[in-house]
């Protein structure tokens, strides 16, 4: 069943990166997931990423950086979908 992203998860999430003052956390749980087996899941990252870099830590762009390639290959994947 399919539901959008609950905004307590991604609240959570924006606040630890300020706790921790980093995102290399994050980008540890992110690699290691399926995101590209599911459009659905593919999404939901595509929005919480979006709100972790406007919302969260400064340095959470620095370390997303080095993950460049993930998210280009995520936009190609976004880019070759047909079905609305």
């Amino acid at each position: 069943m399919e539901a959008p992203l609950k905004m307590k998860h991604a609240r959570f999430i924006i606040i630890t990166t300020h706790r921790v003052k980093e995102a290399k956390s994050l980008w540890m749980i992110f690699t290691r997931q399926p995101l590209m087996e599911n459009r659905f899941t593919a999404w939901k990252f595509c929005h919480l990423l979006h709100k972790v870099l406007r919302e969260g830590h400064a340095s959470t762009i620095k370390d997303s950086q080095t993950h460049k390639k993930m998210i280009l290959e995520m936009g190609k994947l976004w880019g070759h979908l047909q079905d609305g």
